[in-house]
């Protein structure tokens, strides 16, 4: 929860000018400077299924173009939905939960070079392996052989918020004065 990072970061970070905490599916980033519209992909944090694929290639392959097709769909997300997340399956190794998120401040083209990046290292910290989380200050991404999201909420891009409910009228009342001359 937010307050345990706020607590977590003045404890382990009492004098530092810049810090991040992930926490489910928080991310807690504070800095001295101006860190809006800006790509950081540095601190990387991984987390890693230990289960190996039965089908290695195979299921990289599918994981490959689950989290092309979540990157996409991320990065052409306005401020409200820069992230995606869906399943794909297979008979040979069931189902793979995927989940990409960017930062909300991000230009589409950055979050679409941050996704990429991150997916970039999946062979590097993953290879083989059924699950992974790679936490960016600026971008996200996970998979699973398990559900770990909610479905998500499609938003209409062009739909804008509903008008307010117009306060009630109350019957005028002309208070009128006359002068007599």
């Amino acid at each position: 929860n937010l307050n345990n990072s706020i607590g977590y970061l003045r404890e382990q970070c009492p004098n530092q000018k810049e810090a991040i905490v992930w926490g489910g599916d928080n991310t807690l980033w504070y800095s001295n400077r101006s860190i809006f519209g800006i790509v950081e992909t540095s601190p990387t944090k991984y987390l890693i299924l230990t289960r190996d694929a039965s089908d290695a290639d195979q299921y990289e392959e599918a994981l490959s173009n689950l989290m092309t097709n979540l990157t996409e769909k991320a990065a052409s997300g306005d401020s409200r939905r820069k992230y995606d997340a869906h399943s794909v399956s297979d008979g040979n190794f069931g189902i793979i939960y995927g989940y990409v998120l960017c930062m909300p401040d991000l230009s589409s083209q950055q979050c679409n070079d941050c996704l990429v990046q991150t997916i970039s290292e999946i062979p590097l910290c993953c290879n083989g392996k059924m699950g992974g989380n790679i936490l960016k200050p600026s971008c996200r991404i996970r998979f699973d052989p398990y559900r770990f999201f909610n479905s998500t909420i499609v938003l209409d891009p062009n739909a804008t918020p509903p008008e307010p409910p117009s306060l009630p009228t109350s019957p005028s009342t002309t208070n009128s004065t006359s002068s007599g001359t």
